[in-house]
Parts: C-alpha cells; sequence; structure tokens
C-alpha cells in the first residue's frame, strides 16, 4: 500500500512545517519548563484550522479527513509533544460531538471552530473510578481524575466514567460548581499540555450528557490514533536530533555518527520511525481498533528507543536542558502509559488475534 500524497496534504505538510518551525521549536523547552499549554499557541492551531481538521465543513470543522489528522499531530509532536497532545484531547472531544449530534451540535460547531477548547478526563486517580449516582433527571459525580491535559484554557471536560455496569463517559464544563482543578507542575513528561487533577463533589449534569459504551469506543480509537501519531513525531524529533549531532560532535577526527555502533542506532532509529508511521496511516484509514492498536503500541515503544538512542549519542550533555533530547525522553516515556499501558494494549490485541483462531 503506497502513500503517495495530494497536493492538498503537500500543502497542508509545508503550512505546518512552517508554523513549527517559527512558532513551536523554538518555544517548546520554556513552554515545558512553565508547565502549561500556551494560549497563543492555541490560537495559532484554531487559525490554521487544526482545531476540527477532521471534522466536515458542516459541522464546522475543515473538511480533512484522519490522515490529514494524524499527519498534523505528528508534524507538532517534532516540536512539542505536549502542544500536540493539547490538539489531541481537543479533537476526540469535538469529534465526539460531532458525532452525536442533537443538542451538542451547536457546541460541537463551537469546538470544531475553536471557539472553545476541550479536554479529556480519562486517568482514574489511584486506579479509582468515578462515582456516579442517578438523582431524579440528574447525574451526580465523585471522585478524582488525574493527567487532564489543557486544563487551563478548556471549557469542556469529557470524563470517562462508570454508570451501574455500564462504562461511557459524561461532558461537565470546567466552571461546573463542584469541579476543581488543581495544576500539576511536576509531570514527568509532556508537561507543555498543562495538566491538572480534577476533583468532582457532588458536580450535578443533566442525563443528557451522559455517552454511552459505543461512543466511548469511538473515543478511545480516536485518541489512541492521536497518540500514536504523536510518538512518531517523537520518534523523528529524536531521528533528527541524534543525526545532527551525531555530525557535530567529534572523536578521533571524525563526527561520532561515523561510527559503526552509532550507525546501528541511527538505522534503527530511521527504520522504526518509518515502520511506525506507516502503522499509524493504515490505522488513519481503516479506524479498525486492531490495527489502531498495534499502531499506538509500536509507536509508543519506537518513539522511546529512538529518544533513548539520542540521548545516548548526546553523551553528558543529553542530560541537561541545554537540548532538547532531555524533553524527548521524558516526553516518549509518557506516551507508554498515558491513558493506555502499553501492556493494556498488548492484552487487547492478543486477545482479538485469539478470537480469531
Amino acid at each position: 500500500m503506497l502513500f503517495e500524497p495530494t497536493e492538498d496534504q503537500e500543502m497542508l505538510a509545508e503550512t505546518l512545517s512552517r508554523f513549527v518551525a517559527d512558532a513551536v521549536t523554538p518555544n517548546a523547552t520554556a513552554w515545558s519548563q512553565a508547565a502549561k499549554t500556551p494560549l497563543d499557541a492555541l490560537n495559532g492551531l484554531r487559525e490554521l484550522g487544526l482545531l476540527g481538521l477532521e471534522l466536515p465543513e458542516s459541522a464546522g470543522g475543515a473538511g480533512f479527513g484522519s490522515v490529514e489528522w494524524v499527519q498534523a499531530v505528528e508534524a507538532l509532536a517534532m516540536g512539542d509533544a505536549g502542544l500536540a497532545l493539547s490538539l489531541v484531547v481537543h479533537s476526540v472531544g469535538a469529534a465526539v460531538l460531532t458525532q452525536a449530534g442533537g443538542e451538542h451540535a451547536a457546541l460541537a460547531q463551537d469546538l470544531a471552530s475553536g471557539e472553545v477548547f476541550a479536554s479529556l478526563a480519562w486517568v482514574d486517580a489511584r486506579a479509582t473510578p468515578l462515582n456516579i449516582r442517578e438523582d431524579a433527571d440528574a447525574l451526580v459525580l465523585n471522585g478524582v481524575k488525574e493527567a487532564v491535559a489543557n486544563s487551563e484554557h478548556a471549557k469542556w471536560i469529557l470524563v470517562r466514567a462508570k454508570r451501574g455496569e455500564e462504562e461511557g463517559m459524561v461532558l461537565v464544563a470546567a466552571d461546573a460548581k463542584g469541579l476543581s482543578l488543581e495544576t500539576q507542575t511536576h509531570g514527568l513528561g509532556l508537561r507543555s499540555a498543562g495538566f491538572a487533577n480534577a476533583q468532582f463533589t457532588d458536580v450535578t449534569i443533566s442525563k443528557s450528557a451522559w455517552f454511552d459504551a459505543a461512543q466511548l469506543k469511538l473515543a478511545q480509537v480516536h485518541l489512541d490514533l492521536g497518540m500514536a501519531a504523536l510518538a512518531v513525531g517523537l520518534g523523528a524529533a529524536s531521528l533528527d536530533a541524534g543525526a545532527r549531532y551525531g555530525m557535530e560532535r567529534k572523536q578521533f577526527g571524525k563526527p561520532i555518527a561515523m561510527f559503526q555502533a552509532n550507525q546501528f542506532k541511527l538505522a534503527d532509529m530511521a527504520t522504526e520511525n518509518d515502520g511506525a508511521r506507516l502503522l499509524v496511516l493504515r490505522a488513519a484509514l481503516s479506524r479498525k481498533s486492531r490495527e489502531v492498536d498495534m499502531a499506538r503500541v509500536f509507536a509508543a515503544d519506537s518513539a522511546f528507543k529512538a529518544a533513548d538512542h539520542a540521548l545516548q549519542l548526546h553523551g553528558g550533555y543529553g542530560y541537561t536542558e541545554e537540548f532538547p533530547v532531555e524533553r524527548f525522553y521524558r516526553d516518549a516515556q509518557f506516551t507508554t502509559a498515558l491513558y493506555r499501558t502499553g501492556d493494556m494494549i498488548r492484552s487487547e490485541i492478543a486477545n482479538q488475534l485469539l478470537g480469531d483462531v
């Protein structure tokens, strides 16, 4: 299967490349140190039409598809993976509401156009699920969620939850009574995504804000696809950093990249990054959960290996903030565990495989 870019895709890639080079890469380290999502950068994504890139024009989006969306996430992640994560979580929320339609259609339009921002509350604190109690025509939420990205700017949060025996999601306004957001400032990686812990104390919402298990599955596939594309971008950034530094640093009269051991590292990085990219493109075309799972687990593992190799090529400098590879290393580690761990995904792939035997 060949993935020859269309003219529109080439134009989009060129536009993204300029935006990342001019507005993202030079600021990424400072954004990571501040542990906040930069509003200027989010507004830049809106101006480029990226906040509803894969959604139809009738829903306020740009009318592209999943392939263009994963390419956009990858391009952003090459500059700053935290900003790419903010795009991913927003896009998942916008896609869910667009698909739901009905009373959610107006908000979906606002999200697709970037008038307001969205986030996800997916991670249960200490593995304790959010508690939902039914009260007449309302749902009452209690509990804690961690790693809520884009928390400073999101106006709406899609919260993974369990209602009785059914898993699903609820839509909660960020300023809802009883909801408090506490900023996380010392996370391992993806810090510029602006993470917060969300405390729900008798947060009351309408039952119409409930999204069922089928909608949750669609959201999870979209999220995993975005995380896979993000990992591809991180792997590419690590490869570029490792190759460049390897040609700059010299030992015994020649660049260290010319030594065979380091060439093997670079060759593996390039091969696995290309393999991950192709898996992500296939998953973007099919949207099949098994192919998305395979893309995510391979892309995350290869990104971490690439970041590790790049850090080794930098020697002691790789452990300082003077070079971006220490950030790549931390960010890549987080992609292997955030929202779903690699082992969880592998179990899902194996279960699907054995079910076909």
